[in-house]
């Protein structure tokens, strides 16, 4: 049996003996659907200001914000079958979107010939979409198109609507919709009504009994480009007996993904999120390792979408490769020692907690990658909890779970507001007033100062 690489690794292995075919889309309408999508991220995305470095940004909106609207256009449309369509290609193709200038991210320079900027589905990286010189079929010289998309830059835009597009070149029309169809098939989305459903399986190199083969291949799908096609070329080049050859494939593979992850990048566990770390960590040491697996499961749903998948991909490949029985890593080292000096700094960075305790942790999401990826039972029971009291009519702020405010109401809260403010007022006018280091002199203006500003205060301490 041959095991399906993953869409991404096959189409850019195609130089190699990994090569797929594909349907076509229906003549014009891989046009239409790239202008529906077009026009459906700019009418439907939330453009706001937004702060980016310190300084404020009109129109912009979120990667999350551009991901979402074009996945939800994607799985409305009925041309594409609802297994073809997923956040990850949705990303993909919002990459695109941004490669061809439909919008740009907020603080690069437009149209430099610096690196390739990398679209993110994340709600702290902010876009701005260009002008309507932008969009597919505006039959532009490039050089004043570039010109024009800089200078005419404004917070109030005009597009024109999806259907008023036309081409008045025919030959420039089918350039126009070979050059979409082509980035269509770059993020791999298939037509569900192929008019060439009887279509050769894909050959592959590599064993589908082999779960070391499946969990590495999935990781693949998050990498650059130029990492995929070196361990497509290289893969295709292994020519030896059957085991030398699964041994070699397993090298490639575990290199480029060790490769990729021992760049200097942002960990997938966000940084600001320490402290539940360290209480995960705490709960293990004390042996409480059901509550720390469910501050786990809490933890991971904090992140996004797109991160969360990543980190689950990873930990399911160090699972399997950590195994003593998998395939041997180092001749010198146990293979899940390998795993966790390579990975542990891809997954957690933090100053404050200590290399030891990042390896704790990284090694506990490891052994419990399967169950860390669901969502609590406790979670699940206040939900169902909450929703059968809503049903039946009952008070929304009723306590059905975990709490950590109390509800009071506006006259206790008044009350207890002006009582706390008036104790530290009164505890601040007694540090002024006892306090040796500072001069009689400045002692005095301070305290005229207090009187100045809370008379009450300082005449009830007086």
């Amino acid at each position: 049996m041959a095991l399906n690489l993953t869409p991404r690794f096959r189409r850019l292995g195609s130089r190699s003996s990994l090569r797929r075919k594909t349907g076509h889309l229906e003549p014009f309408y891989a046009t239409q659907l790239w202008n529906n999508i077009i026009h459906a991220l700019q009418t439907q995305v939330d453009s706001k200001q937004q702060r980016w470095h310190w300084r404020m940004h009109n129109d912009c909106f979120t990667g999350a914000d551009a991901v979402d609207v074009v996945l939800s256009h994607l799985m409305q449309n009925v041309y594409f079958s609802s297994n073809d369509i997923s956040r990850l290609k949705a990303a993909r193709l919002c990459q695109t979107l941004m490669d061809h200038k439909v919008f740009y991210p907020v603080g690069s320079r437009l149209f430099s010939k610096e690196q390739k900027m990398m679209f993110e589905d994340r709600s702290s990286s902010l876009y701005k979409f260009m002008d309507s010189c932008a969009l597919p079929g505006a039959e532009k010289d490039h050089e004043m198109e570039n010109l024009l998309c800089h200078e005419r830059l404004e917070p109030k835009r005009k597009f024109p609507e999806t259907n008023k597009i036309t081409f008045l070149n025919p030959v420039a029309l089918e350039a126009h919709d070979k050059r979409i169809n082509e980035l269509l098939k770059m993020i791999n989305l298939h037509p569900s009504l192929s008019p060439n459903p009887k279509r050769k399986r894909p050959t592959t190199l590599l064993s589908k009994k082999d779960e070391w083969f499946m969990v590495a291949v999935d990781c693949l799908e998050y990498f650059p480009d130029e990492l995929i096609v070196h361990a497509s070329e290289l893969l295709s080049q292994i020519v030896n007996d059957r085991e030398m050859v699964a041994e070699s494939h397993k090298r490639v593979l575990f290199d480029t993904i060790a490769r990729h992850y021992s760049q200097n990048r942002e960990p997938l566990l966000y940084d600001r999120y320490h402290n539940i770390y360290t209480g995960i960590i705490k709960l293990r040491e004390s042996g409480n390792s059901g509550r720390a697996l469910e501050a786990a499961q809490l933890c991971v749903r904090l992140l996004e979408p797109n991160w969360r998948e990543e980190l689950h991909r990873l930990l399911s490949f160090m699972a399997v490769a950590a195994a003593p029985s998998a395939y041997k890593l180092q001749k010198q080292n146990m293979n899940k020692t390998v795993i966790r000096r390579t990975f542990t700094k891809a997954i957690i960075q933090n100053k404050s907690l200590p290399k030891t305790q990042a390896e704790e942790l990284v090694l506990f999401l490891m052994d419990n990658h399967t169950a860390v990826f669901k969502i609590p039972d406790s979670l699940l029971q206040m939900v169902r909890k909450k929703l059968l009291l809503l049903q039946e009519g009952g008070d929304p702020d009723t306590s059905t779970g975990f709490t950590f405010c109390q509800h009071i109401s506006q006259k206790e809260f008044d009350e207890q507001k002006n009582k706390t403010t008036m104790d530290q007022l009164q505890q601040l006018v007694e540090k002024i007033n006892q306090n040796s280091n500072m001069s009689v002199k400045e002692r005095n203006i301070l305290l005229h100062e207090f009187q100045k500003h809370h008379p009450l205060v300082f005449l009830q301490h007086f």
